[in-house]
């Protein structure tokens, strides 16, 4: 498994998050955790899976970095953000199931204010 940051080729001012593949010590390579951080503290959020990457913007400037049409989102999940404005979620990227295919993840926060993530490419390896 193995992952990548990317962004948009163009600087917006709703960019105010990271979102990052933090390898976990003593496991193997394809198990980590993903780190959503620079929240409000508290914050509601929304995380987003797509099989495409994209770089477009909505509702008057907004960025999204994964395609969110029919055919390529794979799913949503609201959650909230802790004291420290971070999520931590532990991730395989090892699967029978789905080896080969590359995943690309958005982290948003959508309240207090919106805010959004770089985008994570995500290699699954048998």
């Amino acid at each position: 498994g193995g992952a990548r940051q990317y962004n948009s080729a163009t600087p917006n001012p709703f960019f105010t998050m990271t979102l990052e593949w933090i390898p976990l010590p003593a496991t193997p390579a394809y198990v980590g955790q993903l780190l959503g951080s620079g929240a409000v503290p508290g914050g509601s959020g929304l995380a987003a899976l797509s099989l495409a990457p994209d770089d477009s913007l909505v509702f008057g400037g907004f960025p999204i970095l994964i395609a969110v049409d029919s055919s390529n989102l794979q799913g949503t999940l609201t959650f909230g953000f802790d004291s420290m404005g971070e999520i931590k979620t532990l991730v395989s990227l090892k699967s029978p199931f789905t080896a080969g295919i590359v995943f690309y993840v958005q982290y948003f926060q959508t309240a207090p204010v919106p805010a959004a993530t770089n985008g994570l490419e995500l290699m699954v390896v048998k």
